[in-house]
């Protein structure tokens, strides 16, 4: 299994530029450490908020490490099962995924 980290930026006129990065193997991790695969400069996500894996993939499994939580699908959490062919949005701080 592996990840794509679609980022997407929208220009002043409107215009999005996307980018993907494939992300390897089954687990990554994700804050606001330099360290994690998926870092994220918010002083509302923790240094190491969560992981997100998958064993069969297909079910993508986000678990939050620590006192922090995260929005899925506009709800707080600590962890959430996403069927990949259905999706989800997932909020930490203020960066969307």
């Amino acid at each position: 299994m592996s990840f794509i980290l679609r980022r997407i930026a929208t220009t002043k006129t409107g215009k999005q530029i996307i980018r993907d990065q494939p992300l390897p193997g089954d687990a990554i991790t994700l804050g606001r450490d330099a360290g994690n695969i998926i870092h994220i400069a918010d002083l509302a996500v923790n240094a190491h908020h969560a992981t997100i894996g998958s064993s069969d993939g297909r079910h993508v499994r986000v678990q939050a490490l620590g006192g922090l939580g995260f929005d899925f699908n506009g709800r707080t959490v600590d962890a959430a099962d996403i069927d990949s062919a259905a999706g989800a949005e997932l909020r930490f701080g203020g960066h969307r995924l």
